[in-house]
């Protein structure tokens, strides 16, 4: 048998593990459990919501960025099978184009904190194919804000410092918090290490010119509580990956997206309890 040959039945092998993985996970009872839970604190609330809102004639809140959003702060904050859970409601959400292309890259970012490299870069081809053709503006408007948020959560947690800058440009823009797109670049650079090339990264981004004194407090910020866990690489990913979370549930919060960051953080806030 050929090294080709070989090298296609291992990775048939391979996918059919993470996919067999992947079912059994789905009927576990922390993942059943977990995703009753979650529709029941968002569903009601979201309904509630969105009729008020429809009445008043202002943006409603869309069901699949709350569950994709709430789907990558947990696989930031390591609750892989709860993560896993909300990514899966956020898929059957998602009904067009744009909503799909939000919910497979938190899908995908789901998959890899589950170790499932195969299915994650399945789902991460799926959403750059639809990436090309979206446009957030159409359906989200407002939201469009959020979506963008996410997707750089999604930047931040795969350690593509360039990309999370720009994806949360739009969002300091709105919310005044103009050093968020340079932190998020930061904690991308923390998150993608440890490398003797990491300290060297962040004084590099400290020294850019364009960037204001806040952005460089925040850096300084996130390199203080990466070197509080010196040694303890999984740790401080963590502490790092929950302050982005929260910055940007704040920063939401300051353009007017106070439902679904609400929902997001009641979502989170369940996950630390099970």
């Amino acid at each position: 048998m050929s090294v080709s040959v070989l090298f296609l039945v291992a990775c048939a092998s391979t996918q059919k593990s993470e996919k067999a993985q992947y079912e059994e996970t789905r009927k576990s009872f922390s993942y059943v459990s977990f995703q009753k839970l979650s529709k029941h604190t968002v569903d009601p609330s979201l309904e509630l919501y969105n009729k008020k809102v429809k009445s008043a004639e202002a943006d409603e809140v869309h069901k699949e960025l709350v569950h994709s959003m709430a789907s990558v702060g947990l696989a930031l904050g390591q609750y892989p099978v709860f993560s896993l859970a909300e990514a899966e409601l956020a898929r059957k959400a998602a009904s067009d184009d744009p909503g799909k292309y939000v919910a497979y890259s938190a899908f995908s970012l789901a998959l890899y904190s589950n170790g499932w490299e195969g299915l994650g870069a399945e789902y991460a081809a799926k959403a750059r194919l639809l990436a090309n053709g979206v446009e957030l503006d159409r359906k989200y408007q407002k939201s469009r804000i959020t979506a963008k948020a996410i997707l750089g959560m999604v930047a931040v947690s795969q350690g593509d410092g360039p990309a999370a800058e720009a994806l949360f440009a739009e969002l300091a823009e709105e919310s005044g918090q103009e050093w968020l797109p340079i932190a998020s670049h930061g904690a991308a650079i923390i998150i993608d290490g440890p490398s003797l090339q990491t300290v060297e990264k962040i004084e590099t981004l400290v020294s850019r010119s364009d960037i204001p004194f806040s952005a460089k407090q925040k850096l300084l910020e996130l390199q203080i509580l990466a070197d509080t866990y010196q040694g303890e690489q999984g740790k401080a990913k963590v502490e790092v990956s929950e302050l982005i979370t929260k910055w940007s549930l704040d920063a939401l919060r300051e353009v007017g997206d106070a439902s679904t960051a609400s929902l997001v953080d009641s979502v989170v806030k369940l996950a630390a309890k099970q």
